[in-house]
């Protein structure tokens, strides 16, 4: 009976000193001074990237590369778990080195003949936007006449301009004419 405790207790302390899982390793290195908002489960974000290899700092892929940032949805199993986690809590226009462990990334199988089995990545983000499905939508006003003598209200039939942009920066190149009846 005590040989079998002996071993099981070995065994333990062998999982325990060679096994230690390292968790992700976030470096906030360029901080916003102002973070009205930072990233939770559950939001949309935007974001440009380099991903290198922790090993030989080689790059693999890259948002910057392509000409178009990331969007993703954080929380739901649409990143990888390292990604996920390394997001939470960032700002807008913050930059931060995320290190990731393989049972975080694509573990012990890699992925697509990019990434090999066991790889620590490493990525670079700058974060651009953040938003959610309750959040409000944002009005701005640019121009006002210098006098106004009156303003809409209900029932008013009103035209007017807009240029609109999508969630990933892309201008939509349009100045349309829309008519309602309030």
């Amino acid at each position: 009976m005590d040989l079998l405790i002996y071993s099981a207790s070995f065994c333990l302390h062998v999982l325990t000193v060679y096994c230690n899982f390292v968790d992700v390793v976030v470096d906030r290195y360029d901080i916003p001074r102002v973070c009205p908002r930072e990233v939770e489960t559950d939001d949309f974000i935007r974001y440009h990237f380099n991903g290198t290899f922790f090993e030989d700092g080689k790059k693999f892929d890259s948002s910057y590369d392509r000409g178009k940032a990331f969007i993703s949805q954080v929380g739901f199993g649409r990143l990888i778990a390292g990604m996920d986690r390394g997001l939470q809590g960032m700002c807008v226009n913050e930059k931060r080195r995320i290190t990731i462990p393989p049972y975080l990334a694509y573990g012990s199988v890699g992925a697509g003949g990019v990434i090999p089995p066991d790889a620590v990545l490493v990525y670079d983000i700058l974060l651009l936007d953040i938003w959610n499905e309750e959040d409000k939508v944002d009005i701005r006003s640019f121009g006002k006449p210098a006098v106004c003598k009156r303003t809409t209200k209900t029932s008013d039939f009103i035209r007017y301009h807009y240029n609109g942009t999508l969630l990933s920066g892309c201008s939509l190149r349009l100045q349309l004419r829309k008519e309602f009846n309030l």
